[in-house]
């Protein structure tokens, strides 16, 4: 387990392979994740990569104001069948609508659910997604 934030940070600049699997893969307390995000944002993303990262953490993040930040939390399983899911499916940032399209847990009625609308590029994709789900 992850004790403090400074653990955290150095396991996940050490060049140690096994250091930067512990940080990719060890829980911590919500305490400790919070502890990063207000005093290292600059490791947000590698707060989203650790595996065991608690839907508490991963809420505070899909509120966060970058939305590469947002788009990190579309990626992951986890926030499927959660607040979390619809709020990003209306996100005004069509790269996060984008990114909660590929989830790979994502089943068609929570597809639809995605706000379809943005640019001509988006609408494209999100079309022809749509009409993969429709053949399964």
């Amino acid at each position: 387990m992850i004790l403090n934030a400074e653990e955290f940070i150095k396991l996940r600049k050490s060049s140690n392979p096994n250091d930067y699997n512990r940080a990719a893969s060890e829980e911590a307390s919500i305490d400790v994740w919070l502890d990063v995000l207000n005093n290292y944002p600059d490791m947000k993303k590698w707060v989203i990569h650790n595996k065991k990262i608690p839907i508490k953490i991963l809420d505070k993040l899909s509120r966060d104001f970058d939305p590469e930040i947002r788009v990190d939390v579309a990626r992951k399983r986890k926030i499927i069948d959660t607040p979390i899911f619809k709020r990003l499916a209306k996100d005004k940032d069509e790269n996060v609508r984008y990114a909660l399209m590929w989830n790979t847990k994502l089943n068609f009625k929570m597809f639809k659910m995605i706000d379809s609308s943005g640019s001509e590029w988006f609408r494209k994709i999100y079309n022809e997604r749509l009409n993969v789900f429709s053949l399964k």
